[in-house]
């Protein structure tokens, strides 16, 4: 009976012990203020919070994530969870497991994918184009058609720009225009200058060289001693040397990129991730001809001979000291357009700012004479300086015209670029 007692006794014994240590596994926990984090495709940081009595660590972290604290002892802390840039086209996901001696929680992160570029055609500040047909490719040749109602002024044609000048709307050689001869002009009256301060010519015989008098005294009118000044406009992507040659072929009828640093697409690629285009567009002052009356020409042009051509002629022209800011870099817009936005106003940059700045390349085109650029280069905080320090004076130059249509009125044109 006393042998039967001290068995029971300690059974009893060995119950209470296994209870005392499930109480005690019962007792550790470990908790995380979030089940999920989200980041987008940039470098991310974020803070999660933990409540634990017990020793914990983390299981695993892959490469692209950095954690504060990989492990800890029985106490409350914080983790901070650093994702690197997502460059690649698909997102990334990681169940982020934190583990104790009888326990698992995890906290699931997600970071989206790079976005795709958009490889746009972004106005210049010069003349645009809407896009009718064909789409762009990064890897190969394509045709791009647009219509438009105003044109660059390129170098090649600059001896045909004048009021009343006629050409061929079919633009089959694009950026070039192809001119219509054979005709005598009426004389007409053509209004040049702004708003509140224009002269006007009457009695104007259309050429070249009886223009070229009249444009100059309108450039000696509206001159003024302005040195060049950085854009403060927000900027426009491009990701390629080979999408800013569509968009300077597109555009302004020139190869862009050749300007940066006398290399073609085909010959230097971008050594950044995208660049930025930013604008100062800016007009002076305009030439405009009053509508022909009773005819633009003293013999009216014979229909079946001249309606292929779609002959058109130049009804307007703009002055402008239009100039372009070109920022290639791997930081982020709103970095660089802040940096920029510093430069502007003179203020001082922060050490990182300067490194930052030091790594972009920029370059700076103005335009000297018709459809010819030069360029400043170098670094952003270098561009800034020399356009500060050689105070470059701001030269008004025609930059674009309109046009009317011969016998419709409308003027309307389409011209194609190809791009291998």
């Amino acid at each position: 009976m006393k042998n039967n007692f001290l068995i029971f006794s300690l059974l009893l014994f060995l119950l209470s012990s296994c209870d005392g240590k499930e109480d005690s596994i019962q007792s550790e926990f470990i908790q995380l203020s979030q089940k999920e984090i989200s980041f987008d495709h940039k470098e991310g940081k974020d803070t999660i919070g933990l409540r634990t009595n017990t020793s914990w660590e983390i299981e695993n972290v892959p490469e692209w994530l950095t954690v504060s604290k990989q492990k800890g002892t029985q106490e409350d802390t914080d983790v901070i969870i650093v994702t690197q840039a997502n460059n690649q086209s698909e997102t990334r996901e990681f169940e982020l497991i934190f583990q104790t001696k009888y326990e698992k929680i995890a906290i699931h992160i997600y970071q989206e994918a790079k976005p795709k570029p958009e490889y746009t055609l972004p106005w210049l500040g010069f003349a645009d184009g809407k896009l009718v047909s064909g789409t762009y490719s990064e890897t190969e040749p394509f045709d791009l058609e647009f219509e438009t109602d105003e044109l660059f002024i390129n170098a090649s044609n600059k001896e045909l720009i004048f009021p009343g000048s006629l050409f061929a709307g079919n633009l089959t050689n694009y950026p070039k225009l192809d001119a219509i001869k054979g005709y005598i002009y009426n004389p007409m009256t053509i209004t040049i200058g702004s708003i509140t301060n224009f002269t006007i010519e009457e009695n104007y015989m259309p050429t070249y060289e009886t223009y070229q008098k009249i444009e100059k005294e309108g450039i000696d009118k509206f001159s003024s001693n302005a040195n060049l000044s950085m854009p403060d406009s927000y900027g426009e992507y491009y990701y390629s040397r080979r999408h800013l040659h569509c968009i300077g072929l597109s555009r302004l009828g020139i190869s862009l990129e050749e300007l940066l640093n006398g290399k073609t697409y085909k010959e230097e690629s971008m050594k950044h991730e995208y660049g930025l285009i930013y604008r100062i567009s800016n007009i002076k002052f305009n030439t405009i001809m009053d509508f022909p009356y009773p005819s633009l020409l003293k013999n009216e042009l014979n229909k079946d001979e001249f309606t292929p051509l779609n002959p058109n002629y130049i009804s307007e022209i703009n002055y402008t000291n239009n100039t372009l800011l070109l920022v290639e870099s791997d930081f982020d817009r709103e970095t660089v357009n802040s940096i920029k936005l510093k430069l502007n106003k003179n203020e001082q940059l922060n050490n990182d700012e300067i490194t930052k700045a030091k790594q972009m390349d920029a370059y700076y085109l103005y335009l000297v004479s018709v459809g010819e650029f030069k360029v400043i280069k170098g670094n952003l905080i270098e561009v800034a300086n020399q356009l500060k320090n050689q105070a470059v004076k701001a030269v008004i130059v025609p930059t674009s015209f309109t046009f009317t249509d011969y016998y419709n009125g409308a003027g309307v044109v389409n011209y194609k670029i190809h791009v291998e």
